[in-house]
C-alpha cells in the first residue's frame, strides 16, 4: 500500500485543520448589557438593565447570576426577555432573589422549539437608596442549545456592568448672573454623538478652566486652563477622556471657572 502524500495534498489539509482549530479557540458567545456599561438613577428612581444575547445562534434556555450592592441599590425583581416573550412558545421562567444577588432563568419548554437571537434575554428592574456606585458583578451566565437534550454552550460572555445613583441637584447648582457674563453655558447639540460644542460669554480677558466630569464626580476631561479673551468663545468635547480613552453613553457634568464664579450645564452622551 503506497502511503506517501505529496506535499500539493497535504498543504490544503494542513491549513483546513489550523482554521478549524484556530475557529475554535476563538469562539465564544456575547452578551450585553442596556445599557451598555453603566445605568444611572436618582435616589429613589427607578431604572432596568437587561440583558441581550448580540449574536444570531439557536438557544433553548439562559440563566444568570448576578450580584450588586444593597448599599447602593434594592431589587424591584425581572423576568424573561422580549426574544421569549414575543416568540409564541410556553416559557418557565423564574427569578430567585437573595440580599445583594438575583438568579433568571427561562427556559422554551416545546419538543424541538427554540429562539434564535439577538434579542433580550432577562431584565432587571431596580431602585436607586443612595448616592453611590454599585457594581453588578456576574457570577454565571449558561446557554443551552436546541439540541434534544440541550448543550451547553461553551464560552458564554457577559461582562460587569455598573449602576451609578446619584442626585445631580445635591452638587450641580444653576448658572449664577455674573455681572456681564451671562447665565448660560451652552451645550450644543445636546444630545449629540460623538461631539459637541461648550459655548460661553465673558466681558473681559480673564483666566478660565473648563472641565468635563461623569455623575460620580470623577474629572473625565480638561478641556481649557489658562486665559481667554473677551467675547464669545467655544470649546469641543468629543466624548473621550484626557487619555483619549472613548467614555461609555450617559449623562456629563461641564463646568467653568473664572474669577467671577462657576458656571455648570449638562450634557447627554448618547451610544
Amino acid at each position: 500500500m503506497n502511503c506517501n502524500i505529496s506535499i500539493k495534498q497535504f498543504l490544503p489539509l494542513t491549513v483546513a485543520i489550523i482554521l478549524m482549530a484556530a475557529s475554535t479557540a476563538q469562539a465564544e458567545v456575547s452578551l450585553s448589557w442596556s445599557p451598555a456599561d453603566t445605568a444611572h438613577v436618582a435616589p429613589g428612581g427607578t431604572g432596568r438593565l437587561s440583558i441581550h444575547l448580540d449574536e444570531a445562534i439557536n438557544i433553548r434556555t439562559v440563566e444568570v447570576t448576578v450580584t450588586y450592592d444593597t448599599l447602593v441599590v434594592t431589587s424591584l425583581g425581572g423576568g424573561s426577555g422580549a426574544l421569549y416573550t414575543d416568540s409564541g412558545y410556553f416559557v418557565f421562567d423564574g427569578f430567585e432573589e437573595e440580599p445583594g444577588s438575583w438568579h433568571g432563568y427561562a427556559i422554551i419548554m416545546g419538543a424541538g422549539e427554540y429562539l434564535t437571537g439577538p434579542g433580550e434575554l432577562l431584565f432587571w428592574d431596580f431602585e436607586g437608596l443612595a448616592d453611590g456606585t454599585s457594581p453588578v458583578v456576574t457570577v454565571e451566565a449558561l446557554l443551552y442549545d436546541e439540541a434534544s437534550p440541550p448543550n451547553l454552550i461553551p464560552d458564554v460572555m457577559l461582562d460587569n456592568a455598573t449602576i451609578i445613583v446619584h442626585d445631580p441637584l445635591t452638587s450641580v447648582q444653576d448658572f449664577p448672573d455674573f455681572s456681564g457674563m451671562g447665565n448660560r453655558l451652552m451645550v450644543a447639540p445636546n444630545p449629540f454623538n460623538p461631539r459637541t460644542r461648550i459655548s460661553f460669554d465673558v466681558p473681559r480677558e480673564m483666566q478660565a478652566r473648563l472641565s468635563v466630569f461623569d455623575m460620580r464626580g470623577h474629572q473625565i476631561a480638561l478641556l481649557h486652563d489658562g486665559p481667554i479673551p473677551a467675547g464669545t468663545l467655544a470649546r469641543d468635547w468629543n466624548g473621550t477622556d484626557d487619555q483619549g480613552r472613548s467614555q461609555p453613553g450617559g449623562v456629563y457634568l461641564f463646568r467653568l471657572e473664572t474669577p467671577e464664579g462657576t458656571a455648570w450645564a449638562k450634557g447627554n452622551l448618547v451610544k
